[in-house]
């Protein structure tokens, strides 16, 4: 008689097991089930380990880890013997439903499935049907299963364990979302999501997802060159698309491809990376304009706040905002200023302070910069900290000078300065969000220095009564789909949130 099982694993399975064969017993009794495991354990031993007492299966304890390994053999064969006595399709949906109920503590077992089941079972639910939890863990599935074509597709090129560093090293700097774990054989499990299912939250698994992802992809073109990187790339691209039909519902498909075909750079404000399909492209610049106010300011520090979080290197020009006011910004998203400007990785160009003292071109005091408020110590003042940062594959510029610099000077030494210290920054690759304050210049000074850049979000503000009402929309952005309507802004403590869609919550 088979021992008693404690094994998770073991239960995981005699579960399912059992469900499969209640499920077809009116089309092949558990007798005939018996008697076809009794006949296989000749070829496939580990099924010695498989008792079926009338509609219970008993499982060997000693015998998991051996079954675990050919279980996806066990539910071929039993999908088989059902498709004897109904159709194919029918056998394979009832499995496979059977499967996705249980498919992400499957995952995290490490138990292998069916290929088919997988296909199946994503093809046959809307997203609009879904509750927010079915949601997040679809879109945990779906990124497992991406890791998991890139991992297999080059392992003979990059071993496992080149990537389950980066993995790691991710989930350690990024615990609030379910962690993927790549293991020595190559076999790509995830964590039960335990987070609140809400949009928000799955918002924040796309956009840390998509993250790790470049980071594997930056691993391929190392590796492979970026040709062979993109080929794989592509090729998972192509095959998830066409099993997964409801990608866009979920609020995947591009923010999770798009950074494969055209990088993008996370913004950290919610909401605001799904519209823009990821973030902002990489090595752009970018205005967020808007009517004064605090909610620019607040949307920058989320973007650098989000750049430290994942050791960006970050270069910050502050003009209506002094040093020490910009590090409580951060402050409020966590973000310990010291510990990143001691690693270089994050200086300022000070244009604020030659209002409390006389400047004379520029004064050094590392990690700050002083400059007058002219054009060339302003150049010089960006060119030395861009050299004073430490070296990083994506690194980000949140400027406030555009205002500033319009008002003070002429509009053609501005507009010459500002294309050239776009053209250097991209050289340098950096990412840049521009501040510039609505309300200060004609129109046509506004629409000729847009001509600058890569993209336009706009910000308004409006009082409705005793309610003051913000929203945004993306007027341009380089490489991406628009969506030409203005979206509603919450503004809390926490930050910015662009409420980008109403989800049904269970």
């Amino acid at each position: 008689m088979p021992s008693k099982m404690s094994d998770d694993s073991g239960l995981l399975m005699k579960e399912i097991l059992e469900d499969i064969i209640v499920d077809n017993s009116m089309y092949v009794s558990p007798a005939k089930i018996s008697e076809l495991l009794t006949a296989m354990s000749s070829e496939i031993p580990a099924f010695k380990k498989i008792h079926l007492e009338e509609k219970k299966v008993l499982i060997d304890s000693d015998g998991i880890e051996e079954l675990k390994k050919v279980f996806t053999i066990l539910l071929d064969t039993l999908n088989e013997k059902y498709a004897e006595h109904m159709t194919q399709d029918m056998s394979t949906r009832i499995i496979a439903s059977i499967i996705n109920r249980n498919l992400l503590a499957l995952n995290e077992a490490d138990i292998p499935i069916p290929y088919w089941a997988v296909e199946t079972l994503a093809s046959d639910k809307d997203v609009s049907d879904m509750y927010e939890d079915e949601k997040i863990k679809s879109v945990c599935s779906i990124y497992t299963e991406v890791v998991q074509h890139l991992v297999s597709t080059v392992e003979d090129s990059i071993p496992p364990k080149n990537l389950q560093k980066i993995t790691k090293d991710f989930f350690v700097k990024n615990p609030q979302v379910p962690e993927i774990s790549v293991s020595e054989s190559g076999r790509v499990v995830i964590e039960e999501p335990h987070i609140t299912a809400n949009a928000e939250n799955r918002e924040l698994i796309i956009s840390k997802y998509s993250s790790l992802l470049m980071k594997y992809i930056e691993v391929l073109e190392k590796e492979l060159g970026s040709d062979k990187a993109l080929e794989v790339i592509k090729g998972c691209y192509e095959g998830l698309t066409s099993r997964h039909k409801g990608l866009a519902d979920l609020g995947i498909t591009k923010s999770l491809f798009r950074g494969v075909f055209w990088p993008r750079v996370p913004t950290g404000i919610p909401g605001l990376d799904q519209l823009l399909e990821g973030g902002f492209p990489k090595k752009s610049a970018v205005i967020l304009q808007g009517p004064i106010g605090s909610e620019k300011t607040m949307c920058g520090t989320q973007f650098i706040a989000e750049a430290l979080s994942g050791e960006n290197s970050v270069l910050v020009v502050l003009n209506n905002t002094s040093v020490d006011e910009f590090k409580n910004f951060l402050s409020r998203f966590n973000i310990d200023a010291t510990i990143y400007e001691k690693k270089k990785r994050l200086c300022y160009v000070d244009c604020y302070s030659w209002r409390i003292k006389p400047i004379k071109d520029f004064e050094e005091d590392w990690p700050v910069i002083r400059v007058a408020r002219d054009l060339s110590s302003m150049g010089v003042g960006i060119q030395k900290a861009e050299e004073w940062l430490a070296p990083s594959p994506v690194k980000r510029a949140y400027i406030e000078l555009l205002s500033p610099f319009l008002k003070h000077f002429e509009f053609d030494p501005v507009y010459d300065f500002t294309q050239v210290l776009n053209a250097r920054l991209k050289a340098e690759d950096f990412t840049s969000l521009f501040i510039l304050e609505l309300g200060m210049h004609d129109t046509q000074v506004v629409s000729s220095i847009q001509e600058v850049f890569d993209g336009v979000i706009d910000v308004k503000v409006e009082t409705d009564g005793n309610e003051i009402k913000r929203s945004l929309v993306v007027i341009h952005m380089k490489d991406t789909a628009l969506r030409p309507q203005y979206y509603p802004i919450n503004v809390t403590s926490e930050g910015v949130r662009v409420e980008y869609e109403t989800d049904k919550t269970q």
